[in-house]
């Protein structure tokens, strides 16, 4: 008999995801492997498959009205988004189980961009959502309106 451990929930149960805020979100690559390109001289450079992470973060507000996406970067193997969550009206996007909206559109971009990247390129690519809550308040503290909160 297969026996499978139990996944660690990257956010907190008691927290509604749908509501209204700011949230920081990192996605990695399986295994945090640097897929997506490489630094040189203190930049970035985006290879073809973190082309591809890049547009797809950036067709998120096409599809997720009431994601407004306030910045992002994508590194050699993984992804920081700085978004917003406005407004209250229900996702348009359907999926099978009963996901707030930034578990859904979490999981939407990764599916999206690893079946891309899978299709062109035949690798075992796979994104991965990670939680860095102590990091986030650090980096935000001046980005954010003293009265909002940020919601991790």
């Amino acid at each position: 008999m297969v026996v499978y451990r139990e996944r660690k929930l990257n956010r907190l149960r008691s927290r509604d995801y749908s509501r209204p805020g700011w949230y920081f979100v990192t996605v990695c690559c399986k295994n945090m492997k640097c897929w997506l390109g490489k630094i040189e001289n203190n930049q970035m450079i985006l290879n073809d498959l973190g082309k591809i992470v890049y547009l797809r973060v950036n067709d998120i507000e096409r599809f997720y009205k009431r994601i407004k996406i306030i910045d992002f970067v994508v590194m050699p193997n993984h992804v920081h988004m700085l978004l917003q969550i406005v407004g209250t009206e229900q996702c348009s996007v359907r999926t099978k189980k009963n996901y707030g909206l930034l578990s859904k559109m979490i999981k939407s971009l990764k599916d999206v961009a690893t079946k891309e990247i899978r299709r062109k390129y035949r690798k075992d690519f796979g994104l991965i959502l990670i939680d860095y809550r102590e990091f986030l308040k650090r980096l935000l503290r001046h980005k954010i309106p003293r009265n909002d909160e940020i919601l991790i």
